[in-house]
């Protein structure tokens, strides 16, 4: 009779009389390598139709809406993870012969006694999923089934009344059970269960890879060991030790970054910017370039203190009505004039308010000009910028609300300014300049490791208009 404890293999011959045992034999931990679909392929008879309960449980559900979705699985090197949308609702694992499922309840709220669950709560892989059950018996099985249905009814799923039980395991492509005959001898699979140390080892090591880890692809950054010291250098996602010898090529597959040698992942990046072996072993750290206080583009705001000037404008009187050197007053959307300012709010923002922007932000800065002359004025406004590093701040400006520069798309500062301009005696106008920086990873990055400070200056000339 074929135990349900699967682990190494012995021979047996048909009067029950014992051959000699393989002179080696794999346990947990010296298999524990191997992955998930390879050593499911071994597992034998029982360990799939376990699997084969599992797997239908979670697709015999559907969400309760005009369209329903199914869980959706997705097996890796360390197991087969199910999720609903984005969310994760358990994993299957194989350790010493045996099925671990792992599924997002509260192993608290269940009775030990019955289940005989554990809780993995304080293992950070496992914090999503902490109830796990080892289907070491038929009762576990069912068990194991009827918490799934409680799960999936727990996140919206109802029962599927047209679902079909089927033969999963047959995706691994091994027949479950092995059956040879050699010399009048029949070979048949025995499982026996391996010491509680080699078990404990294997679930250790059998990692794989990681779950779904959303993390940005590291372009450019510095590489630290433990101590915090450097010892490379991240350059177009391409790592290099400080003899500018390559060591791996970051890659992004779905929300995971892996780190390649070659074409062999060699482990991955997590949510803390640690590089991790596949088996979480740590490598390094990587200190990312902080492109949002690049910014500290105290900015611009040096900015607009040149604006005032401009703005200041410098008038010309021609003609002998106007004997008189005309008053400009322009000021910010609060009321407060230009003359009376520093610097301009240009680049405020909820965010960092006026000292800072960072890449794919916008806004909009509006200001009044108002002529309290009594003759009309002719004006130009023109704009210039300081922009050392080539950051991607561009604008559009309109006047009573209908654009006068950057109709069609966003344009550099050099490129918004206009002559030829007038307003009337006693009235004014409203200018709204738009602006929006556009991302290139690589000028961001350079400005952030350099404090870049971005200069918009603004300049506004005006003279008593001469009319025939």
């Amino acid at each position: 009779m074929e135990t349900e404890n699967e682990e190494r293999k012995i021979s047996e011959l048909p009067g029950g009389e014992q051959g000699a045992a393989p002179a080696a034999i794999p346990t947990a931990a010296t298999r524990s390598n191997r992955s998930f679909a390879e050593r499911m392929g071994e597992a034998g008879y029982v360990a799939g139709r376990r699997y084969d309960a599992v797997k239908n449980a979670f697709l015999a559900y559907k969400t309760a809406e005009r369209k329903p979705k199914k869980v959706r699985s997705r097996i890796s090197r360390s197991g087969e993870t199910f999720y609903a949308g984005r969310k994760v609702l358990g994993k299957v694992c194989l350790v010493g012969g045996y099925l671990r499922l792992f599924l997002a309840l509260d192993p608290k709220l269940y009775n030990v006694e019955k289940y005989h669950h554990k809780d993995y709560s304080e293992v950070v892989r496992y914090a999503k999923f902490p109830f796990m059950i080892k289907l070491s018996s038929d009762r576990q099985e069912r068990y194991a089934e009827e918490l799934i249905g409680e799960l999936l009814v727990l996140n919206g799923f109802v029962k599927d009344e047209e679902y079909v039980v089927k033969d999963q395991a047959n995706i691994f492509k091994k027949p479950r059970r092995k059956k040879a005959v050699q010399e009048n001898v029949e070979v048949r699979t025995v499982y026996v269960p391996v010491p509680a140390e080699a078990e404990a080892a294997a679930t250790e090591e059998d990692v794989g890879e990681p779950e779904c880890i959303d993390v940005r692809l590291p372009k450019r950054a510095i590489v630290v060991n433990k101590q915090g010291e450097c010892v490379g250098k991240v350059r177009k996602s391409v790592w290099k030790d400080e003899e500018d010898t390559e060591q791996g090529v970051f890659v992004k597959e779905n929300t995971n970054v892996f780190v390649y040698a070659g074409d062999q992942r060699m482990g991955y990046v997590d949510k803390n910017d640690n590089v991790l072996t596949l088996s979480n072993k740590y490598v390094a750290t990587l200190r990312r370039a902080e492109r949002y206080w690049i910014l500290v583009l105290v900015l611009f705001l040096a900015l607009v203190t040149l604006l005032t000037i401009g703005l200041s404008a410098y008038f010309l009187t021609r003609s002998g009505n106007t004997d008189y050197a005309p008053v400009l007053f322009i000021a910010s959307e609060d009321g407060t004039s230009w003359a009376d300012s520093e610097d301009l709010p240009i680049f405020f923002n909820e965010t960092f308010g006026d000292t800072k922007v960072a890449p794919g932000m916008k806004g909009t800065y509006r200001f009044t000009f108002e002529n309290r002359n009594k003759n009309t004025l002719d004006y130009s406004i023109t704009f210039s910028e300081e922009n050392e590093y080539g950051i991607g701040i561009v604008y559009r400006l309109k006047r009573d609300g209908a654009y006068i520069s950057g109709a069609e798309e966003y344009v550099g500062a050099e490129q918004l300014g206009l002559d030829g301009l007038t307003v009337e005696a006693t009235s004014s106008t409203v200018f709204e300049l738009e602006w929006l920086w556009k991302d290139n990873d690589e000028a961001d990055t350079l400005a952030g490791e350099n404090s870049a400070v971005y200069t918009l200056t603004i300049s506004l000339s005006a003279q008593v208009s001469v009319r025939a």
